[in-house]
């Protein structure tokens, strides 16, 4: 899966997580299953970002099932992965990260 293979990828709205959270841009949530790694970031090289990993959730498609383009954390470093909001639960929110 590319973002070039969808059109409606999006950062408006929300998506609904396999706990049924609401998730929006830029909030954190865990991956439930491994993913493969579709870029890299920094550290690594990675193939897989693991289970348990945290991810910020980028962009997410319109349509559903959604799903979402992350950047995840492995261990001090981050890469790139998509993945369905049916593999992921919900973390924290963008404003609990970065309170003002």
């Amino acid at each position: 899966m590319s973002n070039n293979e969808r059109r409606d990828w999006t950062q408006e709205g929300a998506f609904f997580a396999s706990d049924g959270a609401s998730v929006r841009a830029y909030d954190d949530v865990f991956l439930i299953e491994p993913v493969a790694v579709r870029d890299q970031g920094k550290g690594g090289p990675w193939e897989t970002v693991p289970s348990g990993s945290q991810a910020t959730v980028l962009f997410f498609t319109a349509d559903h099932p959604a799903e979402l383009d992350l950047e995840c954390y492995v261990e001090d470093g981050f890469c790139f992965a998509q993945t369905t909001a049916a593999n992921v639960r919900f973390a924290i929110r963008n404003e609990e990260k970065y309170p003002r």
